[in-house]
Formats: C-alpha cells, structure tokens, sequence
C-alpha cells in the first residue's frame, strides 16, 4: 500500500463529491443543488454508433468514449495494441489540474484542463498539436468522431471542433454551465447543461450520454432521463425520478439502465421511456451502471455493489464495502472490478459477488477501472495510478503523478493515458521483478531449475547445479496474471508450458537445447500445472472457462484432446500435479470455500476430497518418493504452510513461516528422497528459498 499523501487542493469534483454525499443526509437537496449548479458541473462521454464498431488490436481508431462503449465495460482491450506500459512516456503541463479522462484517436490525444483549454496531443511523444481556448475550465471528457472533437466547457457551451486543425466548427449555448460531455452518433451531437432540457435542463448535467440507434439518452439534475431525436435534438420521451439523475446511463438490448439521487437504479424501453423496473439502495446512485451478459452491476453511495437482473431487476447479489461506491465497475470475463472510498480495489465473482480479491491504495478510489489483456488500471486519490494482476490483484506496476487521479485512465496502443496535475502518457513505471509464482521441477540429483513470469512479461529461468545460474530471458508473452509450469520426464529433459495472450496454452522445452514455441489451444482462466508420471509422458492441467479442472495428456504418439474432470475451482487460482511413480498423479486445487482439495489417479480418478486449509495461493505439490506428496501454500498469515501425505494417510497442517508476496503462490520440487526444496515471491519481489534435508533450512534470497 502506498502512504496516502494530502495535498488535494480545493478541486471542485472533490468538494462536488464531498457536498454530493453530504446532501444526501440531510433533506436539503435543493437548496445544496442550487449551490452546486453554479459550482462544477463533470461530465463524461460517450460515443455510440447504430451499428457494432470492431477494432483489430493495435489499430489506430477514430472514435472514442468514457468506459469504451455504451455498456460501460470498461474494456480497452481491442485498442490496447501491446502490451500496456511498455511504450513511452511523457506528461503535458496545463495551467490547471486535469479531471477530464482522456480521449485517444488517430494517434491524437484529446482532453480537457481546468485552465479552459482542449488540448490536442501527439499520443507518441506528447508534443501540442493544437489548443482550443473556451470561455471557462473544461472539466468535460472529449468525444471523437468522424475527424470533430466535441466537448463541453463551464462557459456554458458545446464546442465542435475540427480534430486536425482545432479550428471552431460550431458552439451551442446552453441556459448554464456545461461539463457535460457530449455523445455523438449518426451525426448528431447531445450536450449537458443547467437549463430546463437535455439542451436546456432545470439544473446540472453531469450524466455522460449514451447514444443508440439515433436517440441520445441523458440524465439531468431536475430528475429528468431524456431521449432526444440525435439529428434534431427533438424530445422523444422524458422520465421523472425522485431526485437529480448524474448517473450516466447505460443501454442494452433496447433498455435504459440509469441510477438517480433517489437511490433507485431505473431501467427504461429505450423506445417508449415507460418505466420496466426499479431497484432501491439505501443511498444515491451515481456511477454508470454497466451491462454483461444480461446483468446489471452498479455502485451506490450506500456503500454496496449491486447485480441485478437486466430483464426484472431482481437483486441477483450484493457486496457491500467499507465506503461510497461512486466509481463505475468493469466487467470482463466473469468479473466485476470496482473502487471504493474505503481505498480498496475489488474483484468480484460476477455470478456470485463472492470477493475474489481487493488491493489496498492509500486514498479513495473514485476512478473507474480500465481493463486490458488481464490488467486492471486504475487510479487512487493516493496520486498513483496502479496496474494490477485481473487475475489476483497482485500489484504488477505502479506509478506516481503529482496529485490525486479522479480522471479513469484510458489504454490506446500500450500506454495508459490519465489526467491528474498534469496529463500523463505511462509507458514505463516501475515492473516486478518476480511478475507470477515460480514454477520448479529437477531432473536428477543436485538439478533444480525454475522458471517463472518476468517484469517484461517474457519467460525467465534460471538452475541450480553446483551453484546457482543466473537468470536467462525465453521470451516469449506470459498472459498477465498467470505463471508457468515446468515438468521432467528424464535428465536433461525440461518441458514448460504457459498461457498466451490468446488465452491459450504453450509449451516449449529443452533437449540438448531449447524449442520454439508452440501452441496446444484451449482456453484457460488460471496458470497450468504439469506432472509426468512416465518418461516421455505429460499430463497437464489448468482451469477451464467452466471454472472445472480440465486435463491434457502427452505421450510419445503425441498430444491427446482435452478432458474435464470436473469440480470448481476458486477464481483466481490454478490446480498443482505431482506423481510419485508411473501411473500415479495427484492433482491439488482450492475449493469454493478457500480450502484444499485433492483427487488421484492409480489406474482411474478417485473423488474428490477436502484436506481442509484457508488458502490465499495456488497450491504447488511434489513427491519426495514412492507413497510420499508435500503440498505447500500461503496461508491467510500470508505465510508458507505445509501437509504432508504419507502411506498412512494425511498429516496435520504446519507453519513454515516467512511473508509470501500477495498473488503469488509457492513452488515446489524434489531431487532425491527426502529432499525439497520450495522457493516463494518474497515481499521485495525477489525470489526465496528454503529446502527440507533432515530439517528445515533458514531463507535464503536468489534476487530477481
């Protein structure tokens, strides 16, 4: 966790937060809206065409919007490009502080200062391209469409401007303040403001429009949703909530999902505007609600996630954290992602709301998550912006602007742009040394070699033969948040296998030297695990999409097909394999309920059976001889834990010590009988080793 540094100047988004939730209290929300109108008004974009847009990875596109799309996923991966972080950095001083969230297009970044300006930038090394001065500080997120920048200022006014030039194509006044931000679509621009509409409403529009099939969607703060024609700005429908509506709507399969000040989450007939369903918090609603899969999740200032039913809104689940819950959630591959005022990023089960894990930062966390090839980014009032393991919420990276970062981080073409005191392009913070768990394996007596996931992404190795090695890069892209797998069937033979960008599984292996790669398919949602009971024999194991153990099997004819063997695993870890002889696998996995469990195959699979144990890791197993297993995990003291299994059956769990780096799990190996030796993450991010030889040795550090 990072020290949370106060130093947050009297912004007007952190005073509209401040003031937002107080009025809430108390029963002068009037009065506090009046106040608050002509104080700040924020808003976000989005840009929605009629039809579905696809980006091929890497690609430059034209469009851009707040959270990606009109769902408000918060998905960057199809303009992420590489992988993010690794381009270059740079960050452009304005005269102001930076709320606005970057928009990226064409190479070109758009965003907005406090000091009035819009500001165009070269995405590759930061140099101005042009500056658009309005009459007042634009707190507006840019919308990019089809060559026009459109954007909102305090000085009452939308701005249309040519993206190449930053010439004025047009301004449109509205009855107050605007920072709103505009949506375009089919050639149509919606704006926010402080009027009696969408284009002139009774109070703030702070909602971020949403546009589909030629109608905007837009909430205001006289309690109004709004469906407005997109080409002539003509009131379609209108819905009246119990309180201002800031919420920026979603839409979804011919619905308008919308939270409001009442603390009720709405969902509309995005033709009609007749009430479908509600569902009351027990606070203000005033993130965007996202939609996946036909549930809706949403935050409430009551402190509570919530998933409900897109089609009743039955409430499906709820996790309730220990702080207002303002910031908008991603949803990505079966998880839910959000921040809290109580400083925490949390990754949820999206079937079941069940924590999968939360990473602490030193200040609220009202950014919203972005999520890229299995990293969260994310910014915190601690001045970081974090890169965090979607898979275990291990910290991979971090890096520190010069004030707190409310504006939600954008992710174009490896680099994360953000705004903050400054607007920041990060392409290289600080990495990991020891980026995954390790993996070890030995192939004959006084042979240890491990392998394990790099700060650079890249495979690494290094052994132990008389003397440690050091480390050698293999290359390669280990999909972020997994580890390897390593496996021996004979001396001089080592088999690894990792999971790819593409989700799938690869292996490379050395004899006599090193392979290329090569891919074995699947799709994988954990780091494998690999055994070989035979020589020239492999069985590898991973977690599948079905959250199940699923096996895949080498033998000298070559790789067999996949085969579930059923049971769930808990998000976020993957299985250990180990044999004591020919024939014989053991397979170890945690548990829905966080503990151990165990199946073995002599001939056929046995059942599965609990060894019990509160997990915080994967497991790693492996046999010190016939008739013998070792399994070792972090426990929830963040230390390392032994069971041993003997032919007389399981022993008792023991303390080995130590301090495990969070998200990372043990390794484990085993040259001859009554040898092991176990290596760990330690909490420097290097990698640890202790070995069992009659007793247990002390730590000992091999670096990073």
């Amino acid at each position: 966790m990072r020290p949370l540094v106060v130093s947050f100047r009297s912004e007007p988004l952190f005073i509209w937060h401040v003031l937002g939730r107080l009025r809430t209290l108390q029963e002068a929300t009037v009065r506090v809206n009046k106040i608050i109108s002509f104080s700040l008004v924020i808003i976000s974009i989005a840009v929605l065409f009629a039809g579905a847009v696809t980006v091929p990875a890497a690609a430059q596109s034209d469009t851009m919007q707040f959270r990606y799309n009109a769902q408000r996923i918060g998905d960057y991966s199809p303009v992420a490009g590489k992988n993010a972080w690794s381009g270059n950095t740079w960050s452009f001083t304005t005269r102001g502080y930076v709320f606005s969230s970057p928009a990226v297009a064409n190479g070109v970044v758009y965003v907005g200062s406090e000091d009035n300006n819009v500001y165009a930038l070269d995405a590759t090394t930061g140099a101005k391209l042009w500056t658009y001065t309005t009459g007042s500080s634009v707190y507006s997120s840019p919308a990019v469409a089809n060559g026009v920048v459109y954007v909102g200022s305090y000085d009452h006014n939308v701005y249309a401007l040519d993206a190449t030039t930053g010439a004025k194509l047009w301004t449109y006044t509205t009855g107050s303040s605007v920072g709103g931000a505009p949506t375009v679509a089919n050639g149509v621009v919606p704006e926010g403001s402080y009027d009696q509409n969408v284009y002139a409403t009774g109070s703030a529009v702070f909602s971020s429009p949403a546009v589909a099939n030629g109608v905007v969607y837009v909430g205001s703060y006289d309690h109004n949703v709004y469906a407005l024609n997109a080409i002539t700005g003509a009131k379609l429908w209108s819905f009246t909530t119990g309180s201002s509506v800031h919420s920026s709507p979603a839409v979804a399969n011919g619905v308008v999902y919308v939270g409001s000040d009442d603390g009720n989450v709405y969902a509309l007939n995005a033709t009609t505007g007749a009430k479908l369903w509600t569902y009351t918090t027990r606070l203000y609603v005033g993130g965007a609600p996202a939609v996946a899969n036909g549930v809706v999740y949403v935050g409430s200032d009551d402190g509570t996630v919530y998933a409900l039913n897109a089609i009743t809104g039955a409430k499906l689940w709820s996790f309730t954290t220990g702080g207002y819950v303002g910031a908008s959630p991603a949803v990505i591959n079966g998880v839910v992602y959000v921040g809290s005022w109580d400083n925490n990023v949390y990754a949820l089960d999206a079937t079941t709301g069940a924590k999968l894990w939360s990473f602490t930062t030193g200040g609220y966390v009202d950014s919203s998550p972005a999520f890229v090839n299995g990293v969260v980014y994310v910014g915190s009032l601690d001045h970081n912006v974090y890169a965090l393991s979607a898979i275990t919420g291990a910290e991979l990276c971090y890096y520190t602007t010069g004030n707190a970062v409310v504006s939600s981080p954008a992710v174009v073409n490896g680099t994360v742009y953000v705004g903050s005191d400054k607007i920041y392009a990060i392409g290289n913070p600080p990495t990991l040394t020891l980026a995954s768990s390790p993996a070890a394996v030995s192939w004959g007596n006084g042979r240890i070699d491990i392998v394990a996931r790099g700060g650079d992404g890249a495979l690494w190795h290094k052994y132990y033969q008389n003397g440690w090695s050091g480390w050698e890069s293999l290359g390669g892209i280990i999909y972020p948040g997994t580890g390897p797998a390593v496996s021996s069937w004979a001396a001089g033979r080592l088999d690894i296998f990792v999971v790819g960008t593409d989700h799938a599984l690869w292996h490379k292996y050395w004899q006599n030297g090193w392979s290329g790669w090569e891919s074995l398919g699947g799709i994988l949602t954990s780091s494998p695990a690999a055994a070989s009971p035979a020589s020239g024999k492999i069985d590898v194991f991973v977690r599948g999409t079905d959250s199940g153990l699923w096996q895949l099997e080498y033998n000298n004819n070559g790789w067999g097909s996949w085969t579930s063997l059923g049971g769930i695993l808990y998000p976020g870890t993957g299985p250990a394999a180990s044999s004591w002889g020919s024939g014989r696998l053991d397979v170890f996995v945690v548990g829905t309920d966080h503990g151990l469990w165990h199946q073995g195959y002599n001939g056929a699979w046995s059942g599965w059976e609990s060894l019990g144990g509160i997990l915080t890791s994967s497991p790693a197993a492996a046999s010190s001889t016939s008739g013998k297993i070792d399994v070792f995990v972090r426990g929830t003291d963040a230390g390392l834990w032994q069971v041993e299994y003997s032919n007389n059956g399981w022993l008792s769990w023991t303390s080995l010590g130590g301090i495990i780096y969070p998200g990372t799990g043990p390794a484990v190996s085993s040259w001859g009988s009554g040898r092991l030796d176990v290596f760990v993450g330690g909490t420097d991010l290097a990698l640890w080793h202790k070995y069992w030889q009659n007793g247990w040795s002390g730590w000992e550090s091999l670096g990073g």
